[in-house]
């Protein structure tokens, strides 16, 4: 009887599971649409909270941080934006847009000679990772 007890909690616990991990991809993705609508209708500090959302659901999509980074573009928060971009880089070193906000960041920033750096390693990547046709 233990034995089959167990097993239906283990069964419960793995539709739980299930359920909430579907639930987590939902309000991730409610979360960054909401926050690209903020930030088309300019309302910054709301998209900037949107996309701190969904990064709290989920920590490993790339885009979300180059959004959040765009915002603080917007807003002055050239450290945040610049930390963003490069955890995004982090997660996709392919993400141009993150490459070249991280690049904006510094420049506005002063720091030009990062600036060079950021935009030497975009071209070499952008460079040897093209194909023929592009």
């Amino acid at each position: 009887m233990i034995i089959v007890h167990s097993l239906k909690n283990s069964k419960l616990n793995y539709l739980h599971y299930i359920f909430l991990l579907f639930c987590s991809f939902f309000f991730l993705a409610r979360e960054k649409q909401k926050g690209n609508e903020s930030f088309r209708s300019g309302e910054n500090e709301e998209a900037y909270s949107y996309y701190s959302r969904s990064l709290a659901l989920d920590d490993s999509v790339a885009a979300v941080y180059s959004n959040r980074a765009l915002v603080c573009l917007r807003t002055g928060k050239l450290e945040t934006a610049e930390d963003d971009c490069s955890r995004a880089l982090f997660l996709d070193p392919s993400f141009t847009k993150a490459r070249s906000r991280r690049g904006i960041s510094r420049l506005k920033s002063g720091k030009y000679e990062l600036v060079s750096v950021s935009f030497h390693y975009g071209i070499i990547w952008h460079k040897s990772n093209t194909t023929p046709n592009e």
